[in-house]
């Protein structure tokens, strides 16, 4: 056997029928445009017009190559999402009035060694098999086991996926902090070094923290690194269940999904009892929800991007802004301007002129700016800040 092959365990990895065959592990051709000067391509406006579009899985909402984190509190049934979403793609049928693209899936249940077998079945006698869909119902260690991640790399060559599901953060973290920058970005790398070694779009399953209105649980600079985030709620008197894009890197934001999960009887227990699992119904017409604040101008949204990158990269550690306050990941007025003023986004610098009176009138309108700004996104709810510190609303 060559050094290049692999041996699937057939313990570790399920298909709906056959047993997955070992097959040699290709690799990507490298990328030609541009220019290489050593590890750097520089590409031009030319090549960046003949490049492509990145193609989509699910239109407007899951593309090849990207990152995405499908994140709610326990119990709101993102899970079962997350494989609705995937069952479509190895069907090519399509979804929430989407137009879907078919593609092998690889279903990482790092949580349902139990349980997810169960939901296989159910799903394929709801929406009817495929051979496209595959799951391993055991743990990965992502943070510390290189043999692992290759294992999943060879797995998703092998069954040609075009969709990785991670199932879940948490558990592929293993011993990793995720509230440190340091481990969650390591994390990013080993993610993005997977998608980067299949071509496949991965998508990770996230818990939101004890204040669900704070967002994904963890260091920020995952929903940096993420293309597109999707919040899965429910609602505790209606019961609708609602799945919002709350970042979409290259598509519109806000569209929401609304979704149910009805009970399916798959037969009986050995004792005579019912053995039950959920299957996804779509649902339109969801209660319109009030909305938590104004809505976003574009140079807005470029300017709380700009923020929120910036507080991710800082990665400060956490702060009280006020005596009486949680503690925060906040930066200081001062180092955010100074940002900005770096990337000729606000003002210029000081060498520019020697002149004392201009510098002054320039450093003014760059605070006037600055004040503008971050009233216009406390307004919007988007963030809060003191006379020195900047942090935001989650």
């Amino acid at each position: 056997m060559s050094d290049n092959e692999r041996v699937l365990d057939p313990d570790a990895v399920f298909e709906l029928g056959d047993v997955l065959e070992p097959m040699a592990l290709p690799k990507r051709p490298p990328e030609r445009a541009g220019r290489a000067f050593g590890a750097l391509r520089v590409l031009s406006v030319a090549d960046a017009v003949a490049v492509p579009q990145r193609a989509y899985l699910i239109k407007g909402l899951i593309e090849c190559g990207a990152l995405s984190v499908v994140y709610g509190e326990p119990g709101c049934g993102k899970s079962f999402l997350a494989q609705y979403f995937g069952w479509h793609v190895a069907r090519g049928t399509g979804a929430f009035g989407r137009r879907v693209r078919p593609g092998g899936v690889l279903y990482l249940a790092l949580e349902g060694e139990g349980g997810f077998p169960a939901r296989v079945t159910g799903f394929a006698r709801e929406y009817g098999g495929t051979e496209a869909f595959h799951f391993a119902a055991q743990q990965v260690n992502f943070f510390s086991d290189l043999g692992a991640l290759e294992d999943v790399r060879a797995a998703a060559l092998a069954v040609k996926a075009k969709l990785i599901v991670v199932d879940t953060l948490a558990r592929a973290i293993a011993e990793g902090d995720e509230n440190t920058a340091g481990d969650m970005g390591a994390l990013i790398a080993v993610l993005d070094g997977l998608r980067e070694a299949t071509g496949c779009h991965v998508m990770l399953i996230h818990h939101t923290g004890k204040d669900e209105a704070r967002g994904m649980r963890g260091h920020s600079s995952l929903n940096g690194a993420a293309d597109m985030t999707l919040y899965v709620s429910r609602d505790a008197e209606s019961a609708e269940r609602r799945a919002e894009i709350k970042k979409n890197k290259d598509g519109p934001c806000g569209a929401v999904l609304g979704f149910a999960l009805r009970p399916l009887v798959l037969g009986v227990d050995d004792d005579g009892d019912e053995v039950t699992t959920m299957v996804v119904e779509e649902v339109t017409g969801l209660t319109k929800k009030k909305s938590r604040g104004l809505k976003l101008a574009a140079d807005q949204q470029m300017w709380l991007e700009e923020i929120q990158s910036f507080i991710a990269e800082m990665s400060p550690d956490l702060v009280a802004p006020k005596p009486d306050m949680k503690r925060e990941r906040a930066v200081t007025r001062h180092d955010l301007m100074e940002h900005f003023r770096a990337k000729e986004l606000l003002g210029v610098t000081d060498s520019v002129t020697g002149d004392l009176n201009v510098r002054r009138r320039r450093q003014d309108a760059s605070r006037a700016k600055m004040q503008r700004i971050l009233n216009a996104l406390k307004a919007r709810k988007k963030l809060a800040f003191t006379p020195r510190l900047v942090w935001l609303l989650h």
